[in-house]
């Protein structure tokens, strides 16, 4: 059984303007995206300039990270695709 904080859905709701989940992406994910418990130290926004250096940093000190979306320039809203 599945334990979803409620802020989970209030996060979720209130963002889903701005945000688009690829198909292929887990529910697990996608939880974990908007979940409240989490916020601050599960989603990092960098310039492309810099995505390589700091996932390899996190990754040579054993953090399990990954890209997990963008933000792209054309879209001026602000509107993030989560992709894996």
């Amino acid at each position: 059984m599945e334990l979803i904080p409620a802020g989970s859905y209030n996060t979720k709701n209130y963002c889903s303007k701005n945000i688009s989940v690829n198909s292929s992406v887990k529910q697990v994910v996608i939880d974990m995206v908007f979940d409240p418990q989490t916020s601050g130290g599960l989603v990092i926004s960098l310039t492309e300039k810099r995505v390589k250096e700091c996932l390899d940093a996190l990754l040579n000190e054993g953090v399990v990270a990954s890209i997990i979306g963008e933000v792209s320039e054309d879209n001026r809203d602000g509107h993030v695709k989560i992709l894996t």
